[in-house]
C-alpha cells in the first residue's frame, strides 16, 4: 500500500515541541514574505516555490528546526546567519528557539527576498 502523501498542514500538526512552535513561526514568516509563495510538501518536508523552489523547512535530530534555501550558495551571507558552508548549493540557517526566529525575523526575511529575486532572475535568462 503507497504511503499516504501528506499536506503541509499534516505535517506541522504532527510535529511536537518545541519544533512544532518553531517550525509554524517560520512557516509564517515565509508565506507573509510574499503572497505568490507556494506551500507544497517535497522529500517528506515543505517547500516553498515561486518560480523554481526557493526555500525549505526541515526538522532534524541534531540542528532541530533549519530553514534551507536550495540556491543558497549563489546568496549573499549578509548577516551571518548560514550555518554551512560546506554544501554544493543549499545554505541553511538553524532556528533554536521562537525567540531567536522572532528576533531575526527581518533579517531571515531579507534571505528570503535575496531567494527570491535570485529564482526570478533565473526565469527570465
Amino acid at each position: 500500500m503507497a504511503k499516504k502523501r501528506l499536506t503541509p498542514d499534516e505535517f506541522y500538526a504532527d510535529l511536537t515541541e518545541p519544533h512544532k512552535s518553531i517550525a509554524l513561526e517560520i512557516r509564517s514568516l515565509v508565506l507573509g514574505t510574499e503572497p505568490d509563495i507556494v506551500e507544497e510538501i517535497k522529500y517528506g518536508i515543505p517547500f516553498y516555490l515561486r518560480e523554481g523552489w526557493v526555500c525549505y523547512v526541515n526538522v532534524t535530530k541534531k540542528n532541530g528546526v533549519t530553514i534551507g534555501f536550495v540556491n543558497g550558495k549563489v546568496m549573499s551571507d549578509t548577516f551571518g546567519l548560514f550555518d554551512n558552508k560546506d554544501l554544493k548549493m543549499i545554505r541553511f540557517i538553524e532556528l533554536p528557539s521562537v525567540a531567536f526566529v522572532r528576533e531575526k525575523r527581518d533579517e531571515i526575511t531579507n534571505y528570503v527576498i535575496e531567494a527570491l529575486v535570485i529564482n526570478d532572475a533565473k526565469t527570465k535568462m
